[in-house]
């Protein structure tokens, strides 16, 4: 079977392997490079692309259908499947490969900060990306830290949604458990991208579980209480009574 290699090589002394599955029941061979370097150009590097062609996710391996090296100093950290193949989540930004080709079809890379989360919905038709935001001096220091927030549509690269997010507590980011109503055991970070629906990102703190749209600087809905021995209410918003958030604001209050 023929391969594909797109640019970007990499420095083979740097290199470490990345094998997914991929469609066409073929194992997708990617060559990651390590180590961190930042961009000299100004600005985000984004490029879209017509709707892409889905491609069915094969639920076994066969062959090496193609390899791809990632940009030279960029860091792979996972991937993420969507329609069209797979998203690389970079240090700095992603970077969509078509699943049949492993052509890069679309792609989204800041030199200014660095990725610090991402998410794809459950159906994989959006990808949310946090990005650090150089914080302002006058800014609390008790106050989480803010991020901005980018939703991308997983079939263009075309940003959806773009707002302004408080940042995930250091302490609570990685599945800390957390007590929920009538005696149960939340396993959820507090805040950021972690946790995500098709349209909108979760949150638990002091006020129980909130959820923000993706897409827009609004709040959804809250269920009342997060702890044990109170009783759990829902309080949920339409669109028209959504009530947005002003920029800088953070999401959820200090523990």
């Amino acid at each position: 079977m023929s391969k594909t290699q797109s640019n970007g090589d990499a420095s083979p002394s740097r290199r470490r392997p990345w094998l997914i599955v991929g469609a066409s029941g073929a194992a997708l061979s990617m060559i990651a490079a390590g180590g961190l370097v930042w961009w000299k150009a100004q600005g985000p590097e984004h490029l879209t692309t017509e709707p892409l062609s889905e491609h069915a996710i094969a639920q076994t391996a066969s062959d090496t259908a193609w390899e791809w090296d990632p940009p030279e100093g960029a860091e792979v950290f996972t991937v993420r499947p969507i329609p069209s193949g797979v998203a690389v989540q970079l240090d700095d930004g992603v970077v969509a490969l078509d699943g049949v080709t492993g052509e890069p079809t679309w792609r989204y890379r800041r030199a200014d900060a660095s990725l610090s989360a991402a998410s794809t919905t459950p159906d994989t038709r959006l990808l949310a990306l946090a990005f650090e935001k150089e914080q302002q001096e006058e800014q609390d220091r008790s106050d989480p830290a803010l991020e901005d927030l980018l939703v991308l549509d997983t079939s263009t690269g075309e940003i959806v949604g773009q707002q302004e997010i408080g940042e995930a507590r250091p302490h609570r980011i990685v599945n800390s458990p957390v007590p929920g109503p009538r005696g149960a055991t939340q396993h959820l970070p507090a805040s950021g991208i972690h946790q995500v629906t098709n349209d909108a990102r979760i949150e638990l703190g002091a006020r129980g579980f909130v959820a923000y749209s993706l897409t827009e600087d609004s709040e959804l809905w809250e269920n009342g209480t997060a702890f044990p021995g109170s009783p759990r209410t829902m309080r949920s918003r339409t669109p028209t009574q959504a009530r947005p958030r002003s920029r800088g604001t953070p999401l959820s209050p200090a523990d």
